[in-house]
Order: C-alpha cells, then structure tokens, then sequence
C-alpha cells in the first residue's frame, strides 16, 4: 500500500527549531549486513513522540483522510551525516498503548525538501517534496537520511484499526 499527497500545513521554521526532543533513538538494523555499517555514529535520530508533541501536530492528524480508530503521533529530526537503515515499521508503541490490528503509517514533511535529505518506500525514492508532501504505506521496507546540511523533520502518524 503506498498512497501519495498533501495537506496544507502552517508549521513555521521557528515552530521546528524551538522543538526539544527528549529521545535519541539508535535506528534498529532488520537485516545481519546492516550490522556491519550502521552504528551509533551514523544511524542516530532524535524523535519527539506521543507524549510531548506540541498542539500543532494534532491539527496534522486531523487534515489527513480518516480512516483509522487509534492514532500515535511523533516527530522525527534527523541530523546531518544520520542515516535510517533499511527497515519495515513493527508498529509497536501503538498496538502497546490500544492492542492489536492493522496499521499503517503516514510520513509527512514538515519542511520543503533541501538538497540531500533523502526517503525511500518499497524501494521508490521519494525528494523535491513540499512541506506538507505524505506517503501512507504499511509495512513496506523503507529508509532514509540526511546527507545535507541542515537537520530533515518529517511527522509520523501511525495508525491503528481494531
């Protein structure tokens, strides 16, 4: 399942810059080859998630076409030189906090694209986005990175349907 779009969202560079992430999250390697080149040096990301999102990402979640009981809200900032290895999304914290069932993911820009920020889904690259630019997929293998300059946000809302 992959689904192309765009919401309109008023989400400032100020509204990025003064976010306080309070999680570092060492990206998880699925396959045994990745072990070999993805570290805590190359594959670290800061992540805001349900908890301590700010009211904004909410008003997100409410713009994107509904179709789901639950949803898990985070925000990603992803650094210079970090990469987010080769991977399928388990889903965890969302089925943790309401049970099992179907989910999917919305990734969602919140910044137009600068030159190497870079995101793939079932192996289609995905660039030249504009803020506000999603893909809804599933459970197809994905990654990311930022190879540019300055750090990559992007949204997450994970979905949940019993």
């Amino acid at each position: 399942m992959l689904e192309y779009g765009h919401i309109d969202i008023d989400i400032t560079a100020e509204n990025l810059s003064s976010l306080v992430f309070k999680e570092e999250v060492i990206c998880y390697k699925q396959i045994p080859i990745l072990e070999t080149y993805y570290n805590e040096h190359n594959s670290k990301i800061l992540e805001i998630s349900e908890e301590y999102v700010p009211n904004w990402m909410f008003g997100i979640a409410d713009k994107i076409p509904k179709s789901w009981d639950y949803t898990y809200h985070s925000i990603l900032k992803v650094p210079p030189g970090q990469t987010i290895p080769y991977h399928k999304d388990k889903h965890y914290k969302i089925q943790k906090k309401y049970g099992k069932g179907d989910t999917f993911r919305y990734w969602i820009t919140l910044e137009d694209w600068k030159s190497g920020h870079y995101f793939d889904v079932d192996d289609k690259p995905f660039f030249n986005w504009k803020k506000g630019d999603y893909i809804k997929f599933s459970d197809e293998w994905h990654t990311g990175g930022n190879m540019g300059r300055e750090p990559k946000y992007v949204a997450q809302i994970t979905c949940l349907t019993l």
